[in-house]
């Protein structure tokens, strides 16, 4: 097997790619050139240290350019990225690190003030600052021999137990990501620059020899125009994207070069998608879907997938396609199990999360449990195209309510709660639905929707609440 280790695709593409732009952003710009000496530079500034594969490092950078040349440095070495949400509290923090005692702090100037304040991160050994690492060298970057289940990059988010889980992105994870992607996506079919908001897809860009837009994740509009009115050569010619994202871009002016739209999500108002259509008639839409931890699931055309939504009687984009070829699935009556080359692994620091959502089987896959409800539709039994029909949690008889509330609000700025007595509740933004469809709760809360940070266009259930009624949360 040849080495799987992502940072040696990169270095294939810098070889004729040297001059292409490699990341934008509205504040600079590097060429593949230019990101691969930077990155000899940080592999430099750590050789002194003597860093083995496998040892970690926790690296503390704002989504930039130079941060793409640190990792590509690191991966190249064979180290292991660790990546810490720095909202996170202390005590989780500090949990985190005691687990996976990085050997190395990789830290800009932020990250030193973050670090300085927590105990587990001042115990690591050696601190770099990324000013003084980020500088150019002209000796030859070091693609390390990895084996392929080495992790890659640990990724450590809040999780659903209360305890901060590591998604696992080994060195065969990667490099099978990019593969499945190419293939699935056609990704080579457009050498052109790729707006995305995606780090992975970022990633893959780089080991494709393609350029990446890249947009802060504050969305600013300034920043969004400075975008749509790049020249010539770095105009986008495909967007990867969710759909607050997308719904944003269609307000933007530019964009003309546009020929290809991947949107991840499955939970699209079939109207956002119909403006995207209208916008660029031309364009290739497809929509994705998948999670952080297994991307893609299944592909369909969007147009195709609006279009069967709407025929099923959803206000939403519900139809998912059907799985691809890699992907080895078990539909049960509420869950989503998946496995195949580019399901992350078992997760760091989290034994229950382990328990609920991860199994290994007879053959040493390792199966992950969406959560998420997909079903065929009675109505179509040979044509094999799933639905989303909600989170698992969520009883499938209020997700399909939830549609025909919408469709007669005209938007999807609500949802149903269930009281412990088992009486339903609509919270919904602005006037209540009237008519037969209101008879379905016993009461109504007006209140502002919370969107969920991370995938802004998703409803946040909980942090609206909190701002209802006491009686909603009882």
């Amino acid at each position: 097997m040849s080495n799987p280790n992502v940072a040696g695709l990169f270095l294939k593409q810098e070889r004729v790619n040297a001059g292409r732009v490699a990341v934008w952003t509205p504040v600079s710009q590097l060429t593949f050139g230019e990101m691969k000496h930077l990155a000899q530079g940080v592999q430099q500034g750590l050789l002194g240290l003597k860093p083995v594969p496998g040892e970690t490092v926790l690296v503390l950078d704002q989504l930039r350019p130079e941060l793409y040349s640190t990792v590509l440095a690191l991966l190249g070495l064979g180290l292991t990225l660790v990546m810490v949400e720095p909202w996170l509290a202390a005590p989780k923090i500090e949990r985190i690190i005691n687990q996976v005692r990085p050997r190395f702090f990789v830290h800009n100037d932020l990250g030193w003030l973050w670090g300085k304040r927590l105990a587990a991160i001042r115990r690591i050994p050696n601190w770099l600052w990324t000013r003084r690492l980020l500088r150019p060298d002209a000796r030859d970057l070091i693609i390390a021999e990895v084996d392929g289940g080495l992790p890659g990059i640990i990724t450590f988010t809040s999780g659903t137990t209360g305890f901060p889980k590591g998604v696992v992105r080994s060195h065969g994870y990667l490099k099978c990501q990019h593969e499945v992607l190419v293939r699935r996506l056609h990704w080579e079919a457009d050498p052109g620059p790729d707006l995305c908001i995606f780090a992975n897809f970022a990633l893959l860009n780089l080991a494709s020899g393609r350029s990446t837009i890249l947009v802060p994740s504050g969305w600013k509009q300034k920043h969004l125009a400075a975008a749509g009115a790049l020249p010539k050569s770095l105009q986008p010619v495909s967007l990867t994207c969710g759909p607050a994202f997308l719904s944003r871009v269609i307000q933007t002016p530019g964009f003309s070069a546009l020929q290809s739209v991947h949107v991840g999500g499955a939970q699209i108002d079939n109207q956002v998608f119909q403006s995207a259509f209208d916008r660029w008639p031309g364009v290739e839409f497809t929509q994705i879907y998948g999670g952080s931890e297994v991307e893609p699931v299944a592909t369909i055309e969007a147009r195709r997938a609006v279009k069967k939504s709407r025929e099923a009687g959803f206000f939403q984009t519900l139809c998912v396609g059907q799985p691809i070829p890699e992907i080895s699935y078990q539909l049960q009556t509420d869950s989503l199990w998946v496995t195949g080359p580019h399901v992350a692994g078992l997760y760091v620091g989290s034994e229950e999360d382990n328990h609920n959502n991860k199994r290994l089987d007879e053959q040493g896959r390792i199966w992950h449990n969406m959560g998420d409800r997909v079903r065929g539709l009675e109505s179509e039994p040979k044509v094999g195209d799933w639905y989303y029909l909600g989170r698992s949690a969520v009883a499938v008889e209020d997700f399909l309510l939830e549609q025909q509330v919408y469709l007669a609000l005209g938007h999807s700025r609500a949802f149903i709660h269930r009281l412990k007595s088992g009486e339903k509740v609509l919270v919904v933004e602005g006037r209540a639905p009237t008519g037969e469809i209101a008879k379905n709760f016993s009461r109504t809360a007006s209140l502002t929707i919370a969107r969920d940070p991370r995938h802004r266009a998703r409803i946040d259930r909980q942090r609206t609440m909190v701002k209802g009624p006491s009686w909603l949360r009882g």
